[in-house]
This record gives C-alpha cells, sequence and structure tokens, in this order.
C-alpha cells in the first residue's frame, strides 16, 4: 500500500513534520527484512549460540545485527546473507506480523512518515513499544513545537528522513562513553519541549522584551524560569482555584482594591472595588527585566506554598509505595533534619514515589531504568524537606555505580538537569547548613562486591524463574537456594502461576515477596485470574483491580460485590460492567444466550452507578434493545430510571434493531412490544 499526498520530509510545509511519506515506510520493511536475512544465515551457520537464543527469548534482543556475533564470524555470515531469497509471501508476513503492525499502529496511518525511525528505534535500539507509543503522543502533542528541535543543542536536528544516526553503539562501552540512542535523543527532547510548552505559558504573559530574552538567555536562566513555570502551574498547591489565585496575584487580573488610601495620603476612590492590577510591566525598566522577574517570581512562589508538613508527606508516600510494591518499593536509609533518602527498587515504585519528578526518564519509562539502573547500579533518591518543593533542589534522583561512580546523565534534580558536576558541593553546602556530623555522599552506597556476586550468581535462576511450567518445588529451589529474583520481568512467576490456575503456586510466589502490581492492564497478574478466589488472594496481597478482572467474575455478583468494595469502579470504560452483563453470553443471532440478570442487580445498586446510568439511559436502552434483553429492560425499569420514551426514542431503537442484526425478527418483534406496552405513552 502506498501513501499519497505527502509533503512532511520535502519542505513545503516546514511546520507539517508529521506528514506521511512512502520511502520512510518503504525503509522500515527494508530493515525487517535485512533483520529476518541475518537470522536465516545465522541459523544455516549455526551461529545462534545459547546465550543469543537466550536473550532473544527474553526480549532483550528482538533482532539480530552483525555486531551481534564474533569479529571473526561476520565476514562469513554477511557473504552468506548475499544467498537468502525471501519469497513474496515470506516478505508480506514479516510485514503482517503483530509487532511490524502494532508499530504501524502507533505511528498512525497520517504519521507514516516516522516509521522508519519508529521500526529502528525498537528493532535495532530495543526501544519498548509502550515507550514508543509514549514518544509517538508527545511528538503529536508538541507538534507546533516540533521545528524547535533543529535549535536545540541536545539534539541539533529534526525527526524527518534523516532523523537517524545508524552509527553502531557498543553495548559493552560504558554508560559515561558512550553517546545516546536515537531514541534516548528524541525522548530526552520531548522532555526539553514539554519545558518549554510549560515555560510558554509563562512566556505568553510576558511583554515582548522580555519574551525575546529568554530566547538568548543562558541555560541556567532557562532553567531558572521552568522551575517558575512548574511552581506556579504544578507544585504551589494541589487546589487548582489555589494556582490561580497565586497566579493572578503575580500576574495580574480583576483583584479588590485594599488600599484606603493612594499613594499620595488621598482616599482611593477604587478601595473594595475589583480592578485589574500587575506587577510585570515594572520588569521592563530592569536593567536585565527577565532576571528581575525571576528573582521577583521566586519570591512570590516561596510565600504562596500551601503550608504542609512537606516531610511527613514524603513519608505517607514512601509507606504507600512500600505497601503497594513490598520488597520491590523502596527502602527509607535516611530521615534526618529534614534530608530524606531512600533506595528504589524498581520502575512502578519510582513511578509511584516520584510522580512528582516526571520529567525523571526512569520516572516516566521503563526502558531507560532498565538502562540507567541496570544490573549492578543502586538507585537513591534524595528529598530536601527543608526548601520550597517548587525549587529544583527539593528533589534529586542519583545512579550509583558499582564503584560509587556516577554516570554523567544520572544525577538530576527534579526538572532533570544535570548536576553531576556539583553535586558534592550541594551535599556538603546541605551538611554544614543542617549541622550534620556525617557525609552524606558516604551514605550513598554502591553495590557490595558481595552483593554484586551474587547478583552474577543469580542471573542463571533469573532465567529460570520466569519458564512456565515450573513446579512448586522448584520456584522454592530457584529463590531460596539459587537467589532468583521472584519479580524478574515484572513477576513473570507470578503471572505464569496465576495462567496456569494454580492457586498453591499463587500464594507462594506472593509469600516470597511477588509484587502483583509491576505489570498493569492486561498484563497484571490479576488479568489472568481464571476464579474468585485467585482474585481475592491477589487482592489481599494490594493487588490493583483491572478491567480485564471482569472477564472471570462479570457472572459472579458475589464476586462482582467484592471487587467492587476494594476499589473496581462499576462505571469504568463507559460502563462495560453494565454492558457485558447486557451482552451476557450472545454469540450470535442464531445462539443469542442469556444476560447476566443477577450481575447486572448487583451493578445497579451501587449508587454511583444509577446516576451515571440515568446520564446515560438512552444509550443503555439502545444497547439493550440490540441485544434483546427484556430482562435487562425491566430491571432499570424497576429501578425508575426510566417512566416513557418519545416518539423518537423509539424511532431509533426500531433503526437500530434493523441495522444492528444481532437478534432475529421474531425477538425484535417481542422487543417492540415489551416497550409499546411497558415504556411509551
Amino acid at each position: 500500500m502506498k501513501v499519497h499526498n505527502y509533503k512532511g520530509f520535502r519542505n513545503e510545509s516546514k511546520h507539517e513534520v508529521l506528514e506521511p511519506i512512502n520511502e520512510n515506510l518503504d525503509r522500515a520493511k527494508k530493515l525487517i527484512k535485512e533483520r529476518e536475512t541475518i537470522k536465516i544465515a545465522a541459523k544455516e551457520l549455526n551461529l545462534l549460540s545459547d546465550d543469543l537464543k537466550y536473550k532473544m527469548e527474553e526480549g532483550d534482543i528482538i533482532t539480530l545485527r552483525l555486531e551481534d556475533f564474533p569479529r571473526e564470524s561476520r565476514g562469513d555470515l554477511a557473504y552468506k546473507m548475499k544467498g537468502v531469497k525471501m519469497k513474496p509471501d515470506e516478505l508480506k508476513q514479516l510485514e503482517k506480523s503483530p509487532t511490524f503492525k502494532e508499530l504501524r499502529e502507533i505511528v498512525g496511518q497520517k504519521n507514516l512518515g516516522f516509521m522508519y525511525n519508529f521500526a529502528y528505534m525498537f528493532y535495532i535500539e530495543k526501544a519498548p513499544l509502550e515507550d514508543l507509543r509514549d514518544l509517538s503522543g508527545k511528538l503529536k502533542e508538541y507538534k507546533s513545537l516540533l521545528p524547535r528541535l533543529s535549535k536545540m543543542p541536545e539534539i541539533g536536528r529534526n525527526f524527518d528522513a534523516n532523523f537517524i544516526d545508524d552509527t553502531y553503539i557498543d553495548n559493552s562501552t560504558p554508560d559515561t562513553e558512550r553517546p545516546l540512542t536515537n531514541f534516548e535523543t528524541i525522548t530526552d527532547a520531548m522532555t526539553e519541549l514539554g519545558k518549554y510548552k510549560r515555560v510558554k505559558i509563562v512566556l505568553d504573559s510576558l511583554p515582548k522584551k522580555m519574551r525575546d530574552q529568554y530566547d538568548t538567555a543562558p541555560k541556567l536562566l532557562k532553567n531558572d524560569m521552568d522551575e517558575i513555570a512548574r511552581g506556579f502551574l504544578e507544585t504551589v498547591s494541589d487546589d487548582e482555584k489555589v494556582r490561580a489565585k497565586v497566579w493572578r496575584n503575580f500576574f495580574g487580573g480583576m483583584i479588590e482594591d485594599t488600599y484606603k488610601f493612594t499613594t499620595d495620603g488621598d482616599i482611593n476612590p477604587t478601595f473594595g472595588k475589583m480592578v485589574y492590577s500587575s506587577r510585570i510591566k515594572k520588569f521592563e525598566k530592569e536593567p536585565n527585566p527577565l532576571k528581575a522577574f525571576i528573582i521577583d517570581a521566586k519570591k512570590h512562589l516561596k510565600t504562596s506554598v500551601v503550608n504542609i508538613d512537606e516531610r511527613e508527606s514524603r513519608l505517607r508516600i514512601i509507606e504507600k509505595t512500600n505497601d503497594r510494591f513490598g520488597q520491590m518499593g523502596c527502602e527509607l536509609i535516611l530521615d534526618d533534619s529534614g534530608i530524606i533518602i531512600v533506595i528504589v527498587f524498581s520502575f512502578p515504585a519510582n513511578n509511584m514515589l516520584n510522580a512528582h519528578a516526571g520529567d525523571h526518564c526512569i520516572v516516566s519509562a521503563q526502558h531507560h531504568w532498565n538502562h540507567y539502573v541496570g544490573e549492578f547500579n543502586k538507585q537513591y533518591y534524595i528529598y530536601n524537606t527543608n526548601i520550597s518543593k517548587v525549587e529544583n533542589l527539593s528533589t534529586i534522583g542519583v545512579s550509583i555505580e558499582p564503584d560509587q561512580g556516577i554516570s554523567s546523565a544520572a544525577c538530576q534534580d527534579v526538572q532533570n538537569n544535570p548536576i553531576r558536576n556539583r553535586f558534592r558541593a550541594i551535599l556538603n553546602s546541605w551538611e554544614n547548613e543542617y549541622d550534620l556530623d556525617y557525609k552524606l555522599f558516604d551514605i550513598l552506597q554502591p553495590m557490595s562486591e558481595e552483593e554484586v556476586d551474587k547478583r552474577k550468581r543469580a542471573k542463571e535462576a533469573d532465567r529460570e524463574i520466569i519458564k512456565k511450567g515450573l513446579s512448586i518445588d522448584d520456584i522454592k529451589r530457584l529463590v531460596t537456594e539459587d537467589g532468583a529474583d521472584i519479580n524478574k520481568n515484572s513477576s513473570q512467576a507470578l503471572i505464569n502461576a496465576t495462567e496456569d490456575g494454580d492457586y498453591k503456586k499463587i500464594k507462594l510466589c506472593l509469600e516470597y515477596g511477588a509484587s502483583p502490581n509491576l505489570a498493569s492492564g492486561s498484563n497484571a497478574a490479576i488479568s489472568k485470574a481464571k476464579d474468585f478466589d485467585t482474585v481475592k488472594l491477589l487482592v489481599s496481597y494490594g493487588s490493583d483491580l483491572t478491567t480485564n478482572v471482569l472477564k472471570g467474575i462479570i457472572n459472579n455478583p458475589e464476586a462482582l460485590q467484592y471487587c467492587f468494595d476494594a476499589g473496581l469502579d462499576p462505571n469504568m470504560s463507559n460502563s462495560r460492567p453494565l454492558r457485558e452483563c447486557i451482552k451476557g453470553t450472545w454469540k450470535s443471532k442464531e445462539n443469542l444466550g442469556d444476560a447476566y440478570v443477577e450481575s447486572a442487580k448487583v451493578i445497579l445498586d451501587q449508587p454511583e452507578v444509577i446516576e451515571n446510568v440515568k446520564r446515560t439511559i438512552d444509550i443503555m436502552i439502545k444497547y439493550a434493545v440490540n441485544y434483546g434483553r427484556i430482562g435487562i429492560l425491566e430491571l432499570m425499569k424497576r429501578k425508575g430510571l426510566f417512566t416513557k420514551l418519545t416518539n423518537e426514542q423509539v424511532e431509533t431503537y426500531e433503526k437500530w434493531l434493523e441495522q444492528g442484526g444481532r437478534i432475529t425478527p421474531e425477538l425484535a418483534d417481542e422487543v417492540l412490544e415489551y416497550i409499546s406496552k411497558n415504556m411509551y405513552e
């Protein structure tokens, strides 16, 4: 299939960078063909080592590169590849593979000009699909800002057909030495664009002179502007009304004049009245308007921050994180004089614990967590609760390597600004300011040699613990004797046990510390639950409830009530629980099945459902009519959800029955007769 009307990479419209282009899609198809050719040739030459096979099974290697093989084998492999011929239908199968189709869906039909870039980042750089989905969303969200990419020193080029730098990056190169991958480069750039989008809201409220000054301002000044923007728009208060008031009091707006006298001592004629007030204009008279604005804005934010005990708030979040993720949460290692230090043990825990530091890539993307933390680094977060949470140094994230070193991109303030070069100086200043008689940096211990050795020995056990079909004895041995990580691959052992429907095995994994919340959505363990007992067990160990739980319990009224009591939203996904009850066991008009009436009663007993159904009653009636569920219509009637229908509504239902084709004509007549007798005036 060819895509027409493209112009995004041809400069016909420099701002329309999301337009599709056929050449880029063809390059993506060529890329997957080349990867498959390497795989075929390697198999024929018997070059697939056990380690390569394992990495491919684990997903560590999605497709093969020549660089994945020993140097002495690459010449033979390259020669063999020339002789590999693939039939057209084989190529079509590659293009129809679930992964490639999902990549196309992530990129979107209108934006296929990005397809090669996304294919390269997925197949070559191993960027996870979910992270690429997030990137695609950001590219669309920041569409109007994308022309800035070429002007940003962090990237220096547009995200177009020439974006990919295919210089091979040796994964064995230390993080401190190797350049960023294309995926890391563009995601870092998206973070910067996100900051600019936030800052732009502030800039748009400033005079042109100050906006122009920002464009040429040094990086530290721009960081200050981001800190201010985040303060006004996010951190000054959790209450939207309070944030609006803080903004209005600084940037101006209609406020009550509280001054009884003018500056000349006369009676103020506007006292007690609503007048427009703003302090912004005064900054234009300053020698450095933007700097003066920043100083004043910071003072305003500091005096406006809602007075809460930040230390207590932070400790509550730490406790909640550990309640949810158990041993894969975090460990509090210092709480002294307003300084809190924790070690974080997993990406999901970091995502919850440091949601306020969303610009940190290891908070927002599993791929980055894996890259920076790896197997032998320790991830620390330091919170200074003595200073305002709007200040950049209120939160610091740092990855400590085995030699207690810190890579250049692994020490950031709350706004993701690199501070490695002054990190120790910051800690030293806090030691002096808060009278600490020990060195804060000394607390940030790396993995000990014993921990590193243990981790290396456990790697083989980790390979085994995620395999399907393990017995209870297998799991016991791998965890207690060989040191396997029960939470490897987002608690895959627990997910496997749940898919097997083995209650005892599930319970054992949970007792060993498996976290049921490391995977989410349809991938979560609870989404695989086969029965109500398993659901209750997982919930008792803190499992979040997902939409997918409905599949196993929708026809079990007791289970439904339990899950509602445990926090499952009965109105989730546009009233999906009630819609599932209406559909019931329907397969086709020849196999109508039955509605889950008893479960529907439980759902309609939830007060929040009644209010929601009242708002969407027309849609619910249409849904019940379409499946011929007279019993559900009667139930909704008894609940007092409707008393009469208009001619227009009934005509709509008749059209639904004609067009829907879900029930037989005979049943359609019965439904219309029921409506005319019971609901129609």
